[in-house]
């Protein structure tokens, strides 16, 4: 359970141009089709320290939202897609495979999970494979609340859409 209204974490979420803020070590992440309501192809670059290689991937987010429940599933794996061509110096994953989960608390908490599989690709010592793995969830999701924090009232007009079909519902 994490301190940050459900609508807000997602509004957050939702910003893919801003994800380099917040997510742990992410270079760039841009939107190849679809969109973040539903379906959505995202291509994401994460800068590693020299001499290390930077990582990229492409993924397919799939997004389910439970508005009666006021819970939403974002489930997401690797693809390959023509307007994300592999780059020299950047070794992409062969392998990437998460989802994400985020349920309604109360109007100040959400619960959310995150769960990741991947394979980096290339030679990364243990240690630094150990390390990405276990650290990218939690770093994640305390990015998430920090910019959650920080982009208070930027996203006002999606959060009350959002809440807007909840009630609907």
């Amino acid at each position: 359970v994490i301190a940050a209204n459900l609508f807000e974490a997602l509004a957050v979420l939702s910003d893919v141009k801003r994800r380099d803020e917040w997510v742990m070590s992410l270079k760039e992440s841009r939107i190849l089709e679809g969109n973040v309501e539903s379906k959505v192809v995202i291509y994401e670059r994460i800068g590693l320290p020299w001499p290390i290689s930077d990582r990229d991937s492409v993924v397919e987010s799939i997004i389910e939202q439970d508005l009666k429940k006021l819970e939403v599933s974002v489930s997401f794996q690797q693809i390959t897609h023509p307007k994300a061509p592999e780059l020299d110096r950047v070794i992409r994953m062969p392998f990437v495979k998460g989802r994400m989960f985020f349920s309604y608390v109360d109007v100040h908490h959400c619960f959310a999970q995150f769960i990741i599989e991947l394979d980096v690709g290339g030679s990364i010592p243990e240690w630094g494979v150990n390390y990405i793995v276990r650290q990218s969830p939690v770093k994640t999701i305390k990015g998430l609340l920090h910019q959650n924090k920080s982009t208070q009232g930027q996203y006002n007009e999606l959060i009350k859409l959002h809440q807007t079909r909840a009630l609907q519902q």
